[in-house]
C-alpha cells in the first residue's frame, strides 16, 4: 500500500494518497509497527507541504522525528539487552570453567594422595624388610642404607611436588577471584556510563513535551536527542570491544583535531544537561587554532565523564569552567567546578584503572 501511496503522490492524487496513508497508519499503529508509521507520516508531511498546508506539514514532520527518535531508543534497549545477555552468558561460562577446573584438580589431588599413601605403605614395608635383612646379614648393611637414602629423597621430591601443586592451585583460585572482581566492576561501569546519555535523553524528552516550545527549538532538542542516542550506542559498542581495547597488540587510530571545534561540539549537549540543573557551564579557550593529535573517541569519553561528574556533584545555580591552554606544545585541559571536590583519600586512587570513591564516582 505504501508503494501505491508513493505513486499517488508522484501523480499528485493527494486525496487518494491521504486516505491510503491514513489506513496504513491505523494498521501500523494496531500492529505496533513504528517503521511504517514513520514512513507514512513523512509522506503525509510532504503531501501537505505540496498543498501549502504548512501547519499540517509541520505537525506530521514533528511526528516523523518523534517516531524516528523512538525507533532509535528501541535500538538502544535491544543493544542493552544483548549486552546483559552476553555478560550473563560469560558469567555462566566462567562459573562452569571454575567448577570443571576445581573438580579436575580435586580428582588429581585425590589420585596423588592415594598414590602417595600406597607408596608410603610400600616404602615402609620395604624398609621393614630391609631392616630384617640387615639384622640377618650385616654385610649388606651399606647397600640397604643407600637404598633407604634414595627412598627418602624420593619422598622429599614428592612432598616438594605436592607443595608446588598446592601453590599452583592457590594461584589459580586467586586468578579466578580477580576475574570475578573485574566482571563486577565492569557491570558497575556499564550502569554508571549509561546514566549520562540516558539522563540527557530523558531531559530532552521533557523539554520537547513542554507547552509553548518553538518549532526551531523543538528541532534543536531533537538533534540533541539524536546525539545522546548515538552517544549511548557508541558506549555500548566500546564496552562490547573492551577485551580488544585491553590487547597490547591492538593498533589505535590517532588523528589531528581542532581543539576548539571538538570541545564546542562535545559540550553543546552537556551544557543543555547542566541548564536542567540550573548550572552554568563557562568555557575558557586561550588558543582557538590549537590542534592536537589524539584518539578522538577516548578524549571525548574523558571530557564527557569529567563534565558529567561535575554536573552530578555540583550544586544548583553554581558554575562549571571548561578550558584549555597550550604550554610548551602540550595541551592542558581543565575542568573546574564548585562541588565538594576530592578528599585526600580519594586522590590516592585518582589514576587507578577502576576505583569507586566515597562519593560513588569513578576515578578513570
Amino acid at each position: 500500500m505504501y508503494i501505491r501511496a508513493l505513486y499517488l503522490h508522484s501523480v499528485k492524487s493527494y486525496d487518494e494518497a491521504i486516505v491510503l496513508l491514513s489506513k496504513i497508519m491505523t494498521e501500523a499503529s494496531d500492529g505496533g509497527n513504528l517503521s511504517f508509521q514513520r514512513d507514512a507520516v513523512l509522506l503525509l508531511s510532504k503531501i501537505y507541504e505540496d498543498q501549502n498546508d504548512l501547519r499540517k506539514a509541520l505537525a506530521y514532520r514533528d511526528s516523523y522525528h518523534l517516531l524516528k527518535a523512538q525507533l532509535e531508543s528501541d535500538e538502544i534497549s535491544r543493544s542493552i539487552e544483548k549486552l546483559e545477555f552476553q555478560i550473563e552468558m560469560e558469567k555462566i561460562e566462567k562459573e562452569n570453567e571454575q567448577l570443571k577446573l576445581s573438580e579436575a584438580e580435586s580428582k588429581a589431588i585425590l589420585a596423588r594422595r592415594e598414590f602417595q599413601n600406597n607408596l608410603l605403605v610400600i616404602i615402609f614395608s620395604f624398609t621393614a624388610l630391609l631392616a630384617l635383612v640387615f639384622w640377618i646379614n650385616s654385610k649388606r648393611r651399606r647397600n640397604v642404607n643407600a637404598k633407604l637414602n634414595d627412598q627418602n629423597q624420593f619422598i622429599s621430591q614428592q612432598r616438594a611436588e605436592i607443595s608446588k601443586q598446592n601453590d599452583d592451585l592457590i594461584q589459580r583460585n586467586t586468578q579466578l577471584s580477580e576475574i570475578n572482581s573485574e566482571k563486577d566492576i565492569l557491570m558497575n561501569i556499564v550502569a554508571h556510563d549509561l546514566k549520562a546519555p540516558l539522563a540527557r535523553i530523558e531531559g530532552l524528552s521533557n523539554l520537547i513535551e513542554l507547552d509553548g516550545v518553538q518549532q526551531q527549538q523543538r528541532l534543536e532538542y531533537l538533534s540533541l536527542l539524536k546525539y545522546s542516542t548515538r552517544s549511548g550506542l557508541n558506549l555500548i559498542t566500546d564496552l562490547l570491544d573492551v577485551n580488544m581495547l585491553e590487547d597490547k597488540n591492538q593498533v589505535v587510530a590517532y588523528s589531528s583535531i581542532v581543539v576548539n571545534d571538538f570541545l564546542k561540539e562535545l559540550l553543546h549537549p552537556l551544557i543543555q544537561q547542566a541548564l536542567g540543573k540550573s548550572i552554568e557551564v563557562k568555557t575558557e579557550f586561550s588558543d582557538f587554532d590549537a590542534q592536537v593529535t589524539t584518539i578522538p573517541s577516548y578524549l571525548s569519553r574523558i571530557v564527557e565523564n569529567l563534565v558529567t561528574n561535575s554536573i552530578k556533584f555540583s550544586y544548583p545555580k553554581s558554575t562549571i569552567w571548561v578550558g584549555y591552554h597550550v604550554v610548551e606544545q602540550n595541551l592542558v585541559l581543565t575542568v573546574k567546578d564548585q562541588g565538594p571536590g576530592f578528599t585526600s583519600h580519594d586522590k590516592k586512587y585518582l589514576f587507578q584503572k577502576f576505583k569507586k570513591t566515597k562519593r560513588t564516582s569513578y576515578c578513570r
